[in-house]
């Protein structure tokens, strides 16, 4: 073999290995670009930018790699975010052209965002979302009639539709052309005349530009050619509601939401947005009662008219909508919410109605800690420890929520319970732990010290714990009790009958057990003293020797009080 053919060969086997490497690379860029996408499909974000940045060692010019990596460093708010979009609609600019362009605008560099957009449309004239794009970029910058030019071709692209009818119709209004603006919605009108919806969009501007009788001369044309339309109801109850009388804007209102043509929703924004059923009485009540009868499996109308009732006072009548709710679609929180804040604000809810109330609402949402927490408070009160410890640990099982409260309500009962139990390192901790995330929380902070004080604990501390609870708030009769009564235990009578005095004054139950054996206690202890002058130190020993034994005696016996 010559030596032309030798280096023929030779040529031949490199051009095969490349060859060959280079499909072997594809392959390999294929296969582990998919698993990046498998990742960050399942927000495993990790995972995914490991396998991308892998995929750029192999392609640093692939768009797509560019593209994802883009997207993942500008979620880390990372600058090489930017440039990775950079680099994607540099290779890409069909593809990639949004994530850039976007960026670009939101760093305040609009212009430079719009002369790329404009580039876009001349190179891509038949892509309608750049146009659109470039649409909202001139709308943001306040250059409306750019924006309108463009409209004219997303019409030439895609059609003209009612969307772009009333895109130029709202571009017209805010450059103060009227008549442009009317002729945006009639002119589509020739193309579908029963778009009920832009039929009244003009009378509804003359309405609201204080033109009555123009309004009311639109709204009789469309009367007279389209009496079905579902949109010209509120148009005229709008008419009547401003220029009529109240009756006639209640008619009309009940009339529209009486509508089959239209949705729940929209009724229901009605209702919402225009008061004129209001202004007739029992008028709002039926057609609410209206629409439950016309939606009767739907919770959307049995909420509104619960919440009506609410908002009347008659949450009797709400309760049993309610529960109908409940059973319609059990997850819905607004509806155990809107229970659980009537029976709050009953004051003869019993104990069974709220445990009721939590069992079922704790089966619909297993996930959420506060029915935990009822079902633990109600089991408190029926001083069925075991009960209450256990639902609160199911609480304490559920996922973390973004609000604190019902998992700290838990911490608080948990605390309650191993009180009750005489176990008191438990309580302690859990004490600890309400402070960790609430330092300043008066009621733990009085609860803990009057606990500390009634178990022979650490009556410094207790007495700072008090004091802190106290400046949080200086009128509480029980915080006042408990500060009394813990300067009574390390024997500072004097500033122990001040504030003993003052919780007195505060309280509004002269009858409360607890605060009343404490005045009899700590006041009453007084009473002896000055008595006790008149007779002999030894019997004045003897005495104060036995009001200490009394001391004792109530500070264990009103331990349970306390914490009821």
């Amino acid at each position: 073999m010559g030596y032309a053919s030798k280096a023929g060969a030779a040529a031949v086997q490199a051009a095969t290995i490349a060859s060959e490497d280079s499909i072997r690379l594809e392959q390999e860029l294929k296969y582990y670009f998919y698993q990046a996408m498998q990742d960050f499909d399942r927000q495993k974000f990790d995972e995914a930018m490991a396998l991308l940045l892998h995929c750029e060692q192999i392609a640093p010019n692939d768009a797509a790699v560019n593209h994802y990596l883009g997207i993942m460093y500008s979620a880390l708010e990372d600058e090489r975010g930017f440039r990775y979009h950079l680099r994607a609609y540099q290779l890409c600019p069909k593809e990639y052209w949004y994530p850039y362009v976007v960026q670009l605008f939101n760093q305040d560099k609009k212009q430079e965002a719009i002369r790329e957009l404009e580039l876009l449309c001349k190179r891509f004239p038949d892509n309608a979302k750049i146009h659109e794009t470039l649409q909202q970029m001139y709308l943001n910058t306040g250059k409306l009639k750019a924006a309108i030019r463009q409209q004219d071709a997303i019409d030439a692209i895609s059609g003209s539709s009612p969307y772009g009818a009333m895109q130029r119709f709202q571009m017209y209004m805010q450059l103060g052309q009227m008549k442009k603006a009317s002729k945006a919605i009639t002119d589509y009108l020739k193309e579908d005349p029963t778009n009920y919806y832009l039929q009244v969009v003009v009378g509804d501007v003359e309405l609201n530009n204080e033109h009555p009788q123009n309004a009311y001369r639109i709204y009789s044309e469309i009367q007279k050619s389209f009496p079905e339309n579902p949109y010209l109801p509120i148009s005229w109850a709008n008419y009547h509601g401003r220029f009529g009388t109240p009756d006639s804007a209640a008619y009309f209102m009940r009339k529209a939401i009486d509508s089959e043509l239209t949705p729940l929703s929209y009724k229901l924004s009605l209702l919402n947005d225009y008061p004129w059923l209001t202004l007739v009485d029992t008028a709002e009540e039926a057609a609410l009662k209206s629409l439950v009868k016309q939606y009767p499996q739907d919770e959307s109308s049995i909420m509104a008219l619960a919440q009506y009732y609410t908002n009347h006072q008659q949450d009797s009548l709400a309760v049993p909508l309610l529960w109908t709710a409940t059973d319609i679609n059990p997850t819905l929180d607004k509806v155990w919410q809107t229970l659980w804040a009537i029976y709050q604000a009953d004051s003869l809810t019993t104990d069974s109605a709220y445990e009721q109330l939590a069992r079922r609402a704790v089966v619909a949402r297993p996930q959420q800690k506060q029915w935990y927490s009822m079902l633990a408070m109600a089991k408190l009160r029926q001083q069925d420890l075991d009960s209450a410890l256990y639902f609160c640990r199911e609480g304490l099982r559920q996922p973390e929520e973004v609000d604190l409260r019902n998992k700290l309500m838990i911490y608080f009962q948990m605390a309650q319970i191993y009180v009750e139990r005489n176990e008191l390192d438990s309580a302690y901790h859990y004490y600890d732990m309400l402070l960790t995330y609430d330092p300043e929380n008066a009621e733990v902070l009085n609860n803990y010290a009057y606990t500390l004080a009634v178990n022979g604990g650490d009556l410094r501390k207790a007495e700072k714990m008090s004091a802190l609870s106290l400046k949080k708030d200086p009128n509480s009769a029980t915080f006042l009790d408990t500060y009394a009564w813990i300067l009574h235990l390390q024997g500072q009578d004097t500033l122990a009958r001040f504030f003993m005095q003052r919780a007195w004054e505060s309280t509004k139950d002269k009858t409360n057990p607890e605060i009343l054996e404490h005045y009899q206690v700590i006041i009453g202890e007084k009473q002896e003293k000055t008595s006790e002058e008149k007779s002999s130190e030894d019997e004045s020993s003897e005495n104060d020797s036995s009001d200490n034994t009394s001391s004792e005696n109530n500070a264990t016996k009103n331990q349970q009080t306390k914490q009821e």
